[in-house]
């Protein structure tokens, strides 16, 4: 089974498709186990190795989710949810921030609480 992801933190200045800085739209398939992989990452940076309640956790990593199918799915032609090479852990964190307040003003009725990760966590 594949997984098709839009290509985000790996893409660098080369990726740009025109002028107007437009990021490349294409699409790198993924192995269901290497998506399970990027999950347990994810899962294992907000949990901290225990120091995070597992409710939480999970909590903050469907926020982070919410986002991210957000920003997928805007008509933007740049997307947001991306990790640039020259940019701070504060830079990624405030766009990412953005993105979910953005998505509750939109879906307000699924989430209300702010993302609590730090900036560190949210930008890895």
């Amino acid at each position: 089974m594949k997984i098709m992801t839009r290509l985000d933190s790996s893409c660098t200045s080369s990726d740009k498709t025109d002028e107007n800085d437009t990021q490349d739209k294409r699409l790198k398939s993924v192995s269901f186990a290497e998506l399970v992989g990027i999950f347990s990452r994810c899962h294992d940076i907000i949990w901290s190795g225990g120091r995070v309640d597992p409710s939480i956790a999970f909590d903050e990593m469907t926020k982070i989710l919410f986002a991210k199918v957000y920003d997928e799915l805007s008509a933007e032609p740049r997307h947001e949810f991306r990790a640039d090479p020259n940019e701070t852990s504060t830079q990624i964190a405030e766009r990412v921030r953005r993105l979910y307040q953005n998505a509750i003003q939109s879906h307000g009725e699924l989430f209300s609480d702010p993302l609590s990760l730090d900036d560190q966590k949210l930008s890895e």
